[in-house]
């Protein structure tokens, strides 16, 4: 079951990650298991979560909401760092299997992007100018890690997913299943997807890439895949497919010398 993340539908986004520092004195700890993940499969049934009791407050005052989740801003005791709670409108989807596959994607997705970077970086040495292009833009950038966190007690969301507070203004550079935006940015991304395909020997595409550039932070990837599960915007072969139909190669695809490498049918569509 997948959907897609519709830019127009997002509520002011930069709120969202321009969260201010709030002194609140009636700060109220809930304890709570907490889920990280130590060992990333492609099967999810593979993956291993180290589990932890802490305690985590969480303002009852949304920040901003997307088409699927919500973000308040909360605190976990012993980090230092701002953070925010991440949960489902639907709150049943507010499962521990749901967020801990939104960790499994970003886990990949990061995987995926740090071979991307090696990738440019093999290819500006050899003299593509294109990749060198690629290396200065995306220069620190990395995908935020996440933690599943499980309250005790009776709550409407059970289960939130906590992740680091990106600050500044929050751009979505592609969904999971519309492509093709003309900035320097997301035709780099777009590249990115293109090469997460050709690196995991075509079994899945990395899509829906958004965060904050300056910031050096990426956050909230999908998992296009059709052997194994993923999280909920997964739609499997037919997002790849839709995103080949988008996607024209271009500079950056060129220097990371993957432009020839497409799907079968798309060569002969583009022959025809």
């Amino acid at each position: 079951m997948g959907f897609v993340f519709d830019v127009s539908k997002q509520e002011s986004l930069r709120t969202l990650y321009s969260t201010s520092k709030r002194a609140r004195e009636d700060v109220v700890w809930v304890s709570c298991r907490s889920y990280d993940l130590s060992v990333c499969k492609l099967d999810f049934e593979e993956c291993e979560f180290e589990e932890k009791t802490r305690n985590i407050s969480i303002d009852p005052k949304s920040l901003a909401k997307g088409s699927a989740r919500v973000a308040h801003p909360c605190q976990v005791q012993g980090r230092a760092i701002d953070l925010v709670a991440k949960i489902y409108k639907d709150h049943g989807q507010n499962t521990k299997y749901v967020h801990q596959s939104d960790a499994q994607c970003l886990w990949v997705a990061n995987q995926s992007w740090v071979a991307f970077l090696e990738h440019a970086r093999t290819c500006a040495d050899q003299g593509q100018s294109g990749a060198g292009d690629i290396l200065e833009a995306m220069d620190g950038v990395s995908f935020v890690d996440g933690s599943v966190y499980e309250l005790e007690g009776s709550y409407s969301f059970p289960v939130v997913f906590v992740e680091p507070c990106i600050p500044g203004t929050f751009t979505k550079y592609q969904s999971n299943a519309k492509f093709g935006q003309q900035t320097t940015a997301a035709q780099i991304m777009d590249c990115f997807s293109h090469y997460s395909w050709t690196h995991s020997d075509k079994k899945y595409m990395v899509a829906d890439l958004q965060g904050n550039l300056n910031a050096k932070m990426l956050t909230d990837p999908q998992i296009h895949c059709e052997e194994f599960d993923f999280s909920l915007g997964n739609l499997g072969a037919d997002g790849i497919k839709d995103f080949f139909k988008q996607h024209k190669c271009g500079s950056y695809c060129d220097a990371l010398d993957i432009q020839n490498n497409r799907p079968e049918d798309d060569d002969e569509d583009e022959e025809k």
